[in-house]
C-alpha cells in the first residue's frame, strides 16, 4: 500500500507505524515529484479535465482501438467516455495499480508501455508481473513516437506475431 498527502500527515502516519502496535509495518518514504493520487492533485486534476473535455468536443471518439484499463478500476473497458472520466479522476483518487496489471496479465497482454517521466512504473510492472518486457518513454516529441513504433515492431517480432 502507497499513501500520498500533505507532509506532516505522512510523518504522522511514518509516526504510527515506527511505533507498533495496531499500525506496525514496514514504511519506506518515497522521493516524489508531486503528492500522486490525492486531494493535494485537484489543481492538477481540473487541468487535465478541461484539456480532456476540449480534446473530446473536437474529436468525439466513439470507440477506442484498443481496450483502456483504468487504475481506479482495474477493469477492462473501451468506452472513451469512460477512459476520459477515469483518468482525470485517478489525478486524485487513489488508484489500484496491482491489480491493474494482474488484469492485463490474466487477459494476456505480455508487455507494457510507459509514456512520462522516469521508469517509476516499469519497475513496479516487473516487480508485479514477473519481469515483463517493457519500455519506457517522454512525452517530449516525435523522436519518441519514432522509437515507440521501433520497439512495438521489435516486441513484436520476438513474439511471433
Amino acid at each position: 500500500t502507497v499513501i500520498a498527502g500533505a507532509s506532516d500527515a505522512l510523518s504522522e502516519a511514518l509516526a504510527l507505524v515506527k511505533a507498533g502496535g495496531e499500525f506496525a509495518g514496514k514504511a519506506i518514504p518515497l522521493a516524489v515529484s508531486a503528492p500522486f493520487h490525492c486531494a493535494l492533485m485537484a489543481p492538477a486534476k481540473m487541468k487535465m479535465a478541461e484539456l480532456f473535455s476540449n480534446a473530446a468536443s473536437s474529436e468525439k471518439p466513439s470507440s477506442l482501438r484498443y481496450a483502456y484499463v483504468p487504475n481506479r478500476t482495474a477493469n477492462l473497458t473501451a468506452e472513451p467516455s469512460v477512459v476520459f472520466e477515469l483518468l482525470v479522476d485517478q489525478v486524485d483518487h487513489p488508484v489500484m495499480w496491482r491489480q491493474s496489471m494482474t488484469t492485463l496479465i490474466s487477459k494476456g497482454y505480455s508487455s507494457a508501455v510507459e509514456f512520462g517521466p522516469g521508469k517509476v512504473l516499469q519497475g513496479l510492472a516487473k516487480r508485479i508481473a514477473g519481469g515483463i518486457p517493457g519500455a519506457s518513454f517522454t512525452t517530449s516529441g516525435i523522436s519518441d513516437s519514432k522509437t515507440l513504433g521501433e520497439w512495438k515492431i521489435a516486441s513484436e517480432s520476438k513474439a511471433g506475431t
